[in-house]
Parts: structure tokens; sequence; C-alpha cells
């Protein structure tokens, strides 16, 4: 959990750097203390990022690895896919119908419009279909389930001893 954190920091927050803490203190003057204040802003992020993993790992449960590959191939990659198509349709259609440039303020907002106008609803209606007949993913769900069955065999059992 630490070196994922540690990447994390690294590569989304900004590592040790901290915005104004060059203002605060200066690093030609006291390059020593910008060190220890660089390195306790790295250990400060690293610790919110921690305490994220270990608050969604204790505040959700956890799926067996059965559940993860049905999640995984059932939903997750017919997701990614189409996810991929669409938007290689919407940013064509922007690039090429509209006549904006994708790359330009304009091209960004009729892109990202786009991707949640026509490709989120397209991906969710692909996933639903896909997965129809697909049994629920909530963990309580499916122990209620596993306990009705045992009870259904439990009753068998003492209905062929009787």
């Amino acid at each position: 959990m630490l070196v994922v954190a540690a990447v994390a920091v690294t590569l989304y927050l900004g590592g040790w750097h901290l915005p104004g803490l060059a203002r605060i203190v200066d690093p030609q003057a006291s390059p020593n203390l910008y060190a220890v204040v660089g390195l306790l802003v790295f250990a400060a992020k690293m610790a919110v990022i921690v305490y994220a993993f270990m608050w969604f790992r204790w505040t959700f449960p956890r799926y067996r690895y059965d559940q993860l590959m049905d999640l995984g191939w059932k939903w997750l990659t017919p997701a990614a896919l189409a996810n991929i198509v669409l938007t290689g349709v919407v940013y064509t259609a922007v690039r090429q119908g509209l006549g904006l440039d994708p790359g330009a303020a304009a091209g960004k907002l009729a892109l990202i419009l786009g991707m949640f106008a026509v490709a989120a609803p397209v991906v969710l209606l692909f996933v639903g279909y896909i997965n129809r007949r697909a049994e629920t993913f909530d963990i309580g769900e499916q122990r209620r389930r596993q306990l009705a069955a045992r009870e259904e065999r439990r009753a068998r059992i003492a209905e062929q001893k009787a």
C-alpha cells in the first residue's frame, strides 16, 4: 500500500511540491529546510492516499475471486471496449461533422458533451444487454441466495431420510 501510495503521489499529486511552498520556505536560502518540508508534504500526501485505501477496503465488502472474474469479463471488459469504440466515433464526429478542432476549447467541450450525451447511455445499454441474464453482484443478495439454497438442500436431505 505504501509503494502504491508513493507512486500515486509522485505521478498524480505533484510529489513533494506544494503550491506556494517556495514563498514560505526559500529553496536557495535554506535548501535543507525546503527538503525536510518537501519530505513532510510527500509523507502527508501518502498518508491521505493510504487512509483512502484503508477506508475503501474496510467500507466495501470484498468480492471473491470468481466474482471478480465475472465482474471483469462480463461488465468491465465490454464496457471498456464499447467506450473505446464510441470515443473514436464521437471524436471523429466532432472533428469531421462539426468541423471543430478537438484541441481547441470549443472542440473539447463538444467532445465532452458528446461523450456524456451519446456514449455513456450507449455503453450502459450495451453492457446491460450483454448481461441481461447475469446474476447480481450484490454480496448481501448472493449470501441470501446461498443461505436459501443451503436450507433447500437440508430440507431435501431431511425428506430423503424420512
